[in-house]
Formats: structure tokens, C-alpha cells, sequence
């Protein structure tokens, strides 16, 4: 639940988040049912079992139970926040300043956005002079959070982005986001530079450091 409120100590204009009473259990239920239907599916389809369909459902189970705890959003809006500001686009982007003082794990208060879908181009006119310009920023700042930032926004879609009153994009909601581990792109990197040199061995280095295999591989073969 989500309802727009007046910080009194303040006079900020805030977003307040509210887990509804009861949800996490129907949550936890529903999940531990899918995970464990998944699980006997497995174990009666060998085929089945050589996909990655557990792995997901086990992803998707984190994810959203990871959801419910407010202070997780709200330690991914500090880390997006940073990376805006080191990386100098604060006057491109923003995310929702969170008021740590006053959230904890059930409520959650951040700084109110206001503006308009960024798929809504004649409310984007109002804000901006040119709007394809506006869409290509929302892009490259979402491109670059993937490499750059510690978290990325795993979850855009047109509800999640607005188009500020300044100009700038506004990201919100970072219940659900995702983690690329430096290894992974230090993997990627290798991959790329051994197919450009034609090196077999290289390739096949990158890929078994990025999890393409579970099993032992014999690299010379």
C-alpha cells in the first residue's frame, strides 16, 4: 500500500509504503508451494531436472520474499543515489531520497516524485524540449548502473520511470534489483577479447568462470 503524506517535522512531501497486514504469509505460502511442486517435477522429469527451472523459481522465491522487507529498498535507493552522484549524473537522474529516520522494515518514506510516465511523450513535452533526448538518458543512466553500480534496477518498466518536473528521469521503486558480481564482468570482458583473437582456450576459460557448466571441464580438449 502506498499513500502520499506530509513529514511534520519537516514539511517534506513523502511517499509512504506500507506492507498490508498478512501478505507476507500468503506470500511465504504461495512460494513454498511453487518451490516445492518445482522440486517433485523435477525429480520425475530428468529432463526437467537438467534445467534451469529450479534455479529460477529459487531466484524469483528470494526476489520477492526479499521484497518485503523495507529497509533492502531502501538501502538500494542510498546505493543507486550514490552512483548517480559519483558518477556526475545527478542533473540527468534522480531516486526518491529516503528518510531513514522515520522507515523500518514494514514502512518505508522517501522523497515524492512528481511528473509523468515516460511513456506518456505529450506530458513529457511539458517538462522537456526534447523528448526523444529524455528517453535515450533514461537508457544509458539504466546501462550504465548495470556495469557501474553495485545494484541495478531490475524492474523498468513504464510505471517505474517518470519524467521529472526539471527535465530530469526519476527511477523508482527499488524493491526488485539486480547484482552483476565483478567477476562476472571480468569473465564477459575475457570472452569478448578471445573471440576477437580466435583464442578456443580463452573462450572457453570466460565461460566456465561465468557458470556456463557445472561440471568439470577439460579446457584442452
Amino acid at each position: 500500500q502506498v499513500h502520499t503524506a506530509v513529514l511534520a517535522s519537516t514539511g517534506d512531501q513523502v511517499v509512504v509504503k506500507v506492507l498490508k497486514p498478512g501478505v507476507e504469509e500468503v506470500l511465504q505460502a504461495d512460494l513454498g508451494f511453487l518451490y516445492i511442486a518445482v522440486r517433485i517435477l523435477s525429480f520425475l522429469s530428468p529432463a526437467l531436472a537438467r534445467s534451469s527451472v529450479m534455479d529460477i523459481v529459487t531466484e524469483i522465491r528470494m526476489s520477492m520474499l526479499g521484497e518485503l522487507d523495507f529497509r533492502l529498498e531502501l538501502q538500494n535507493l542510498e546505493t543507486f543515489r550514490a552512483f548517480l552522484a559519483d558518477s556526475g549524473l545527478t542533473s540527468v537522474a534522480a531516486a526518491p531520497r529516503p528518510f531513514r529516520e522515520v522507515s523500518s522494515e514494514r514502512v518505508l518514506v522517501m522523497e515524492r516524485f512528481f511528473g509523468v510516465p515516460l511513456i506518456d511523450l505529450d506530458g513529457i513535452r511539458a517538462y522537456s524540449a526534447n523528448p526523444e533526448a529524455t528517453l535515450i538518458d533514461a537508457l544509458n543512466v539504466w546501462a550504465l548502473s548495470v556495469r557501474n553500480c553495485e545494484i541495478f534496477h531490475a524492474d523498468v518498466h513504464a510505471g517505474n520511470l517518470l519524467v521529472l518536473r526539471d527535465g530530469r528521469v526519476g527511477f523508482i521503486d527499488f524493491g526488485i534489483v539486480g547484482r552483476v558480481p565483478p567477476e562476472i564482468w571480468e569473465a564477459v570482458e575475457g570472452l569478448g577479447t578471445s573471440f576477437v583473437a580466435n583464442d578456443a582456450g580463452g573462450i572457453a576459460q570466460a565461460l566456465i568462470k561465468m557458470g556456463a557448466t557445472d561440471k568439470n571441464v577439460d579446457k584442452g580438449r
